[in-house]
């Protein structure tokens, strides 16, 4: 059984194994790395209301990831001129990008959580994994469907999977 009790922005769980020895696990429950100030707590983003997203506060995330304008304007649904176009204004890129940006931002968070750093999670994203079909998880996260199967591959690590 575990029991769950908040202490500030960290959550504590108490668990009993089998011999009834109770120990306490520290869990950080924050959503969003690269975003974070501009969420504002741990509800998916569009059922919190989470502003939409203006091009310039994504400008970090896509420089971690690495992702060409190309490969972000495939990310994003739109032409590369767009792109272009929102980086000269201040124009937000609209509920359903900002929604896959926020998606893509709780992945790096979560990442660097297993992984302890944003480097060590570079690294195992830039690796081709063989239980995500032999494809790179950073190639991955540039859709939806593949958003989950990191997300699950990154669950699985946090419960001593090895991957």
């Amino acid at each position: 059984m575990a029991e769950e009790s908040n202490r500030s922005e960290k959550r504590s769980w108490r668990i009993a194994n089998v011999n009834n020895e109770v120990a306490t696990i520290n869990v950080d429950t924050e959503a969003y790395h690269f975003l974070k100030p501009y969420a504002q707590n741990d509800d998916p983003p569009l059922m919190a209301k989470e502003p939409e997203l203006v091009f310039e506060r994504i400008k970090p995330m896509v420089q971690y990831l690495g992702y060409s304008q190309q490969e972000l304007s495939g990310v994003l649904e739109v032409d590369p001129s767009t792109l272009f176009r929102w980086d000269k204004g201040d124009k937000t890129i609209g509920k359903m990008r900002s929604k896959a940006m926020y998606d893509i931002d709780h992945i790096i968070a979560k990442g660097v959580k297993v992984f302890g750093s944003e480097r060590q999670l570079k690294e195992w994203l830039s690796t081709v994994n063989q239980a995500l079909g032999n494809q790179k998880p950073i190639e991955l996260i540039k859709s939806p469907y593949g958003i989950e199967l990191v997300d699950n591959a990154m669950e699985a690590l946090l419960w001593g999977n090895v991957l």
